[in-house]
């Protein structure tokens, strides 16, 4: 085997390497792109959880503040009444 041969064939095998060391570091990316989608989603899933979770408290405690403000009104209007 001659000199030019072996230059390149040692040329074809660095550029093979290259190349499957470049698909490596792309496959890579694209794993570490997923696990932060993937990171994303479930933070913003435990977020949409936490607001739900926030809005039912909210409501239940506006319907405990109208019973609260009718018994109040009634005890007032039954005062009144009396008087």
């Amino acid at each position: 085997m001659d000199r030019r041969t072996s230059h390149t064939i040692a040329f074809g095998l660095g550029f093979l390497t290259g190349a499957l060391l470049l698909a490596m570091l792309m496959g890579l990316q694209v794993r570490v792109a997923r696990a932060r989608a993937e990171e994303f989603r479930a933070e913003a899933e435990a977020q949409r959880d936490q607001a739900t979770a926030a809005r039912m408290i909210a409501e239940q405690q506006a319907y405990t503040a109208r019973v609260a403000l009718e018994q109040s009104r009634a005890v007032k209007e039954a005062a009144d009444t009396k008087d």
